[in-house]
Parts: structure tokens; sequence; C-alpha cells
């Protein structure tokens, strides 16, 4: 279903875990880059997102979703690789892992993941993550753990967002990411289980803008 249809979508408010298939065009921006002569191998342009609630996962309480990173969206029709991870979709929230396997993309292990709580104005989240892994010299390096502490905030109920003419009514939440290794922060933009853009705010200084192309 392109994007032009998507009005008719939300008639319903989606309340319960969906199969669904969503586009996302990736923006980004690199003026604030703390190193500039830092190169990346995989920057995306395109990221293909498959929820799949009727396939079994092997994280409790958790549902698995499928990530594509394409550099063109005629590579998305029939990606060669993709990313599986998992996401909660229920009546109290919708939460998932951002994409992280990749050169590039796995920096969004630092900001806090994509997550609406219906009904709540505020609340918090902490993540523990290995230098093993993601300590890197063109974002921050560490040795061990660190911990990161995420705090969400809904700033606006009726943020209107539109997209090809076409206006979302949105919960824009600001999160932000605090850590002894740095911070970040996102705005996410929200209609009902549905992201519709996120601005992405990364550790490396670069602006990571993600925005709806069409959802089926």
């Amino acid at each position: 279903m392109k994007l032009t249809y998507l009005l008719f979508i939300f008639v319903f408010q989606i309340s319960m875990a969906q199969s669904r298939t969503v586009l996302y065009k990736i923006n980004i921006d690199s003026t604030g880059r703390k190193d500039k002569h830092s190169t990346f191998k995989d920057i995306p342009t395109f990221i293909k997102v498959v929820y799949m609630p009727d396939t079994r996962y092997n994280v409790p309480d958790q549902l698995p979703v499928k990530y594509y990173k394409c550099k063109s969206e005629i590579d998305c029709v029939s990606p060669k690789y993709f990313e599986v991870t998992g996401y909660i979709d229920n009546r109290e929230e919708f939460w998932t892992h951002p994409p992280r396997d990749g050169d590039y993309i796995k920096q969004m292990e630092f900001l806090p993941f994509p997550n609406i709580k219906y009904g709540k104005k505020n609340w918090k989240s902490d993540l523990e993550i290995s230098s093993v892994y993601f300590s890197d010299r063109r974002w921050a390096v560490w040795d061990g753990d660190v911990k990161l502490h995420n705090r969400y905030k809904v700033i606006r109920e009726n943020s209107i967002i539109k997209i090809n003419n076409i206006e979302f009514i949105c919960t824009e939440i600001l999160a932000k990411m605090n850590s002894k290794i740095g911070n970040t922060e996102v705005i996410f933009y929200f209609k009902g289980n549905l992201l519709i853009k996120a601005q992405y705010y990364l550790l490396n200084g670069d602006k990571l803008e993600m925005i709806l192309k069409n959802y089926e």
C-alpha cells in the first residue's frame, strides 16, 4: 500500500500486533560530525522493516522484526541481507530494537529505542553495553561496560507531520540518553503504534532523519 492511502489505515485504532511492512527514507547530515576524517562502509539510504507477530521468537515477551538496509528503494524490493531482532506491540506500549548490525548503523545502540507508552507522559529505561561490541574511535572509546540512562517525555500530543501533502497527527516524544561516554537524543513522531518520523542526534555528531516512505 502506498503512502497516499495511509490515511485510511488510521480510521481504526491499531491495538494489537499486526503483520506489516514499513519502508523508511534515511537522510543524514554529517556537518556536525566530530571526526571529520572518519568514514563508514555501509550507510543506508532506505530501511525496510517487516514485523512478524505470527512467527516464534527466542526472547520471552518479544516478537520478531526484520530490518533490511538498502542503498536504493529498488534494492529493498528483493534485499539479500537482513537483521532479525525483537519488538513489543500491545495495548500498553510499542517498543522495538532499532537496526544495529552495520558499520554505521551500529550507533543506534547509543540512542533511546523507539518507544511509546499509551497514556504516559514520562518514563525511563537503562541499558548496559560492552566495549567489546560498541567501543569505536569514530564515536566513543572505553573499557568494560557502560550504562546508558534513557529518559522519555511526551512534548506534544497533536504534532502535525506532513509527508507528500498528507498530514499525520502524531504524538511527539523527546528521548535523551545520558552516560559517561557521551549524550544523545532523538525525537519520535508516532501515529498509534506506527513510527512516522524520527530525528536522531548520534554520538558521532551526525544527524539522522528516518521518515516514512511506504506502508503495507
